[in-house]
């Protein structure tokens, strides 16, 4: 290819960062990217690879091409591979594509209301949440297969207005989706095969602010929010 088709072809790959800088290779029809700046290393191939019609999972051109929501695309097979790892997830933005659904065991989540009040939140009642789980067995999405898990009771605290509401309601679609628990070490006993958190901020005690998983907490509604986001649950 000439110099002259090859820039025609290429005149549109350009660096997503000014510190970064595309460098073509007429005669090779090569086209190579120096990155000055780690940060922006996931970026800037992500951009090349779209460019260039290539799969950001292999970083080969793209074999039965699909699509998601957010407009990235992948090969079919590397997708199915990512949502088998991590779920319907997108492995670029992280955007969530579909129901997900976590590895919690078997247990029983349920509320009731109070008319006592929360710190920072006067105006209202609270809610309590019991979380129970029974001793059980590991399948095979849990750590140890086969070996047995030590069961828990935990008990949380929400507000009772209309966001508390709001945050309850998600986070027992969470519990549905088995997302809220999973098995694991203890973060405090640091003993292993117990019922742990998985990562979605709760309120475990009515009062001593953030530092004893209590309130007030004027962030928390916001925060716990954030999480279950984060694992597609809105």
């Amino acid at each position: 290819m000439s110099p002259f088709l090859y820039s025609l072809f290429t005149y549109n790959c350009r660096p997503v960062h000014g510190s970064n800088t595309i460098i073509k290779f007429a005669d090779d029809t090569t086209v190579i990217g120096l990155i000055i700046i780690s940060d922006n290393y996931r970026e800037e191939v992500d951009c090349l690879a779209e460019w260039y019609d290539l799969c950001p999972i292999c970083l080969d051109r793209l074999i039965k091409k699909k699509q998601l929501k957010c407009k990235h695309t992948f090969c079919d097979e590397c997708l199915q591979a990512s949502v088998q790892h991590t779920g319907p997830m997108c492995p670029v933005c992280k955007d969530v594509f579909g129901v997900m659904e976590g590895d919690q065991p078997d247990g029983v989540m349920t509320w009731i209301n109070s008319s006592s009040f929360l710190p920072g939140f006067s105006g209202c009642g609270s809610i309590m949440i019991t979380y129970t789980f029974p001793n059980g067995k590991q399948t095979k999405k849990h750590p140890n297969p086969g070996q047995p898990y030590q069961g828990t009771t935990r008990t949380a605290y929400l507000p009772d207005n209309e966001e508390g509401q709001e945050v309850l309601k998600l986070l027992k679609k969470a519990f549905d989706q088995k997302m809220t628990f999973t098995v694991g070490t203890s973060r405090t006993s640091g003993l292993d095969n117990q019922v742990i958190w998985n990562d979605i901020s709760h309120k475990t005690s009515k009062t001593g602010g953030p530092q004893s998983f209590g309130y007030p907490d004027p962030n928390y509604l916001s925060k716990v929010k954030e999480d279950l986001k984060a694992k597609g649950i809105e």
